[in-house]
């Protein structure tokens, strides 16, 4: 359990630091604590006594209960268009931890192209939850025949279309007969984004 909660909350602290481009002497600064505690927590070779656990949690933007679950991975299943469609096929290139209280199955993808900028960036991670239905707005993984992309829909009664972020692109319009006969369907919706450094 030691090895969980030390694992677990090295991977908090290296996240926040990354999100927030800050040093460990940064952080043990604004934590209060020594540049040496935020060493140690980072390599995974202590954790803050548990009367301060909660409360450093909070100031992460962390759960103690995320902290003492084991960590939950999932697949980076390949790459997605965000511009040009890809080939949809997957392949596991990798893994991502994904907090263990995120109910459902879940998937990773990586972004390519730079249609859904800037919010999304070429090589950024998306993480999905593998479900076949959307609400207007949401922004989704679908695949017509081969072709894989991440897009915002919009759906209309007689139709739908799969939207870009970036203005240089135009809308991939689909009428209810296309979305059948291609078929367009919709296998993920996109729940978070981790951009690389």
């Amino acid at each position: 359990m030691k090895d969980t909660v030390s694992k677990n909350f090295a991977a908090v602290l290296r996240r926040y630091m990354r999100e927030n481009d800050l040093t460990q002497t940064e952080l043990a600064a604004k934590l209060g604590v020594t540049p040496a505690a935020v060493s140690l927590w980072v390599t995974e070779k202590k954790t803050p006594p548990a009367a301060r656990l909660a409360e450093i949690c909070t100031m992460l933007g962390a759960s103690v209960s995320d902290i003492m679950t084991a960590p939950k991975t999932v697949p980076i299943l390949g790459q997605v268009g965000a511009g040009i469609p890809l080939y949809a096929e997957e392949n596991i290139i990798g893994w991502e931890e994904i907090s263990p209280s995120l109910e459902g199955d879940y998937f990773a993808l990586r972004i390519h192209g730079d249609s859904m900028s800037p919010r999304m960036q070429d090589g950024d991670i998306v993480i999905c939850k593998r479900q076949d239905t959307a609400e207007d707005g949401d922004i989704v993984i679908a695949v017509g025949g081969s072709e894989a992309l991440c897009k915002r829909i919009r759906l209309y009664k007689d139709g739908i279309e799969l939207c870009s972020i970036n203005p240089a692109y135009r809308p991939l319009s689909f009428s209810k007969a296309e979305v059948q006969s291609i078929p367009i369907l919709i296998i993920g919706k996109a729940v978070e984004v981790r951009g690389k450094l």
